[in-house]
């Protein structure tokens, strides 16, 4: 009963992981939902204290190491995920070089936040909530690439900076909201 028990925890924790990971590496809900973001995380780590303390007390009664790749893959897991939020945290902490935003009528709702570590946040804006994603760019004088991101839509990839405004290559002319940092 005990081995058919650490199976199903072992496989609670691949569903949570998975689950987390997708979550986490894809876009991030904010608004009315945004605490089901770190809901199933917490899932995952309650899982992971169990099979913890499942797997030690099996470890004691067979010194098999083996007692712990449940623990180890919930831990994998969980470092995985601890490591992208520390990450997304300072994407959002440094500072914002451009916010540009879709002009009003366009057929995209999208807005940027160009920051000085060559990462942008995109957000996307819904009646209820807003999606949050994350990416890399690179400027050069009045030019500005978008490299990768984890949106799944159609993203601009070539824009050029002209006053207020970045024209992008196939894609909606967008307006710079506000011009924060003084360098750029």
């Amino acid at each position: 009963m005990k081995f058919f028990l650490r199976i199903v925890l072992c496989l609670v924790i691949i569903l949570f992981g998975t689950l987390c990971i997708r979550q986490m590496f894809g876009g991030i809900t904010l608004g009315i939902v945004f605490g089901i973001n770190y809901m199933l995380f917490g899932f995952l780590v309650i899982s992971v204290i169990v099979a913890l303390a499942l797997d030690t007390t099996f470890y004691k009664l067979n010194r098999n190491i083996f007692q712990y790749s449940s623990s180890v893959l919930g831990l994998l897991f969980c470092a995985t995920l601890v490591s992208k939020i520390f990450k997304n945290n300072s994407i959002e902490k440094s500072t914002t070089i451009y916010y540009i935003k879709s002009r009003q009528g366009a057929e995209s709702n999208l807005e940027f936040e160009l920051k000085t570590n060559n990462a942008f946040t995109l957000t996307t804006l819904s009646l209820f909530s807003q999606n949050r994603y994350y990416g890399s760019y690179l400027k050069n004088n009045d030019t500005i690439k978008i490299l990768k991101s984890n949106y799944n839509g159609i993203l601009p990839t070539f824009g050029n900076n002209r006053n207020d405004t970045i024209f992008w290559d196939n894609f909606d002319t967008m307006l710079i909201e506000k011009n924060t940092h003084p360098i750029y």
